[in-house]
């Protein structure tokens, strides 16, 4: 550190320029002083710690990491597989108003599957007008029972199940066409049994060409 000069025993006082420039110097030396100890400050507030040799490491529990597998125990979904037992043909003819009868065996759930075929509403001797689509694959089925009426027009909505119906057509390929792949399921009571029959007037049977077959199946699940 700079130290002013002191005048000697006996000297005369120094002149005004050099005590003032002796007190500049202290002025400096003090601000740089104090300027030291704050850096000196900042300089260990930002150090590294020290391990301690003696910490004991993070447990696993207390460290978790991202991406970490799921070590759930709850078993996957297990989807039921289908078993069906085919029960035989029905076919329901388009010119018998009572239709087929089936009896139910067992209680249980049963899908009827559309296979073939098709009838027309109008009799093969006597052409159906122009523009009039007659051809149809829909079968209505009534349990306990034959089908109901209401006046020419049948009941549809006491009917049990609608299987096939896929609307009027203007042939009988094409109506085929449109039902391959159809199916209805349903829950039936051994003993019930089942009216099928094909839609029409009721007056207006008699002549219908054409029959439909369906395959029906008991259907269980394990």
């Amino acid at each position: 550190m700079y130290t002013p000069l002191q005048p000697e025993p006996g000297d005369s006082p120094a002149p005004s320029w050099v005590r003032k420039v002796n007190s500049i110097a202290a002025l400096v030396g003090a601000f740089a002083a104090l300027l030291g100890a704050i850096i000196g400050i900042f300089v260990w507030m930002g150090r590294e710690p020290i391990p301690d040799p003696n910490a004991r490491p993070p447990s696993a529990a207390t460290s978790p990491t991202l991406g970490q597998a799921s070590t759930s125990t709850s078993s996957p979904h297990v989807r039921p597989i289908e078993h069906l037992e085919s029960l035989g043909l029905i076919r329901i003819k388009g010119d018998v108003r009572d239709g087929t009868r089936i009896v139910v065996p067992d209680s249980g759930r049963y899908r009827f599957v559309y296979r073939e075929g098709s009838y027309s509403t109008y009799p093969e001797n006597a052409p159906a007008p122009k523009g009039i689509l007659t051809w149809r694959t829909a079968i209505y089925a009534f349990r306990n029972g034959g089908p109901t009426w209401n006046g020419q027009d049948i009941r549809q909505s006491d009917a049990f199940a609608i299987i096939a119906d896929t609307g009027d057509k203007a042939t009988l390929l094409e109506v085929e066409t449109a039902a391959a792949g159809s199916q209805t399921e349903v829950e039936i009571t051994a003993g019930d049994y089942l009216s099928l029959v094909g839609v029409d007037g009721y007056s207006y049977y008699s002549g219908n060409p054409g029959t439909v077959t369906l395959e029906w199946f008991r259907v269980t699940y394990s």
